[in-house]
């Protein structure tokens, strides 16, 4: 190739975005700033790949993000402190291809990659009828990075929902946040052997479940048919409604291609069977639970009948440490304060 043809390779190759992605602001504390984030997000001079820096203050609006961003929280930068999004009275919504609920998402992402970091999200501000909030929602063909995030939740919804219903596959990272309405992680179902569509990391974070809908159990963390890993997260619950203690369960797993390693699971009142809290309840096949820490729930992991490996996990003050134990079953854990360790099989094989 000749020199000429290619400088004008390379003219046409960082002419896509990178060479024009920048810096914006929103807010007050900068110069020439945007007066909302949708306003920047939406604006045309923000290229794919731009970072927008969003000053300290509350954010009454629903942000919607379709295109590659990194949208940077810049805490203390005014009187307001903390950058938090809260919604608004009119917004749109949408519904899972997955699992047919109708969402409406405070964040919205639909393309990918796009880094949220330093932000806080909460519906407080919301009416709770007849609406099933997401703080930030990764919509099919979304990807990237949720870092440092608060998502506050008191309606039925969740802190996060990730999923993924089409190919290509896609991946989602959410670590160092704080979310007090549960995560849920889903992909759609693929012919035995196939790679998940959606590889999720979920790591290092506090988080209390969901509140469900109706007479559901709410989850820590729900995963469905996805890939990755979840590693050393501290769930904790009961989530409390008007004062009263609802069902959960830690971790929901769904999921064979994900390793479920290094949680602390703590939940208070396994004395109280009403409540019904299970530390990681097993729905599927081979899934891979090692190491956890689990304490204060009525059934350590309930294994469903489902073969798997579970093992090297502790189970502290229970009712029983494991339940529904597949006849074949040789994994080894350590159950302490608990009447039952591991019950007598009741699964067929």
């Amino acid at each position: 190739m000749s020199l000429r043809k290619l400088c004008l390779f390379a003219v046409v190759l960082f002419s896509v975005y990178p060479l024009h992605a920048g810096t914006y602001y929103v807010g007050t504390c900068h110069a020439n700033s945007f007066a909302t984030i949708s306003d920047a997000v939406n604006s045309s001079t923000v290229t794919p790949g731009s970072t927008i820096r969003i000053c300290g203050g509350q954010y009454f609006e629903q942000v919607i993000i379709s295109k590659p961003l990194t949208l940077v929280g810049v805490p203390g930068s005014d009187q307001d402190g903390q950058v938090q999004i809260a919604g608004t009275g009119a917004m749109q919504t949408t519904v899972s291809p997955i699992s047919n609920t109708l969402l409406t998402p405070i964040v919205w992402v639909t393309a990918g990659p796009v880094t949220l970091q330093n932000i806080d999200v909460d519906d407080g501000f919301l009416s709770c009828t007849g609406a099933i909030y997401t703080g930030i929602y990764y919509a099919s063909g979304a990807s990237g990075t949720l870092n440092r995030i608060a998502s506050q939740g008191a309606c039925t919804g969740a802190s996060i929902w990730v999923e993924n219903a089409f190919s290509p596959a896609t991946k989602v990272t959410i670590e160092n946040s704080y979310l007090n309405n549960g995560v849920v992680a889903m992909g759609a179902v693929q012919a035995a052997g196939s790679t998940p569509l959606l590889d999720v990391n979920i790591t290092i974070n506090q988080i209390s479940p969901n509140i469900p809908s109706g007479t559901n159990l709410g989850n820590g963390i729900y995963l469905y048919e996805v890939g990755g890993t979840v590693t050393n997260n501290s769930i904790f619950g009961p989530k409390q409604k008007g004062g009263v203690n609802l069902k959960g369960v830690g971790i929901w797993d769904e999921a064979a291609g994900v390793t479920v390693a290094s949680n602390t699971i703590m939940f208070i009142g396994n004395d109280n069977p009403p409540f019904n809290f299970y530390g990681i309840s097993v729905a599927e096949d081979n899934v891979t639970i090692k190491t956890n820490k689990i304490s204060g729930v009525l059934y350590g992991i309930d294994m469903g009948c489902h073969p798997g490996t579970v093992t090297a996990n502790t189970i502290n003050l229970s009712a029983s440490g494991l339940l529904s134990v597949p006849r074949t079953f040789t994994g080894v854990n350590s159950v302490f304060n608990s009447p039952v360790t591991t019950p007598a099989s009741d699964c067929p094989h």
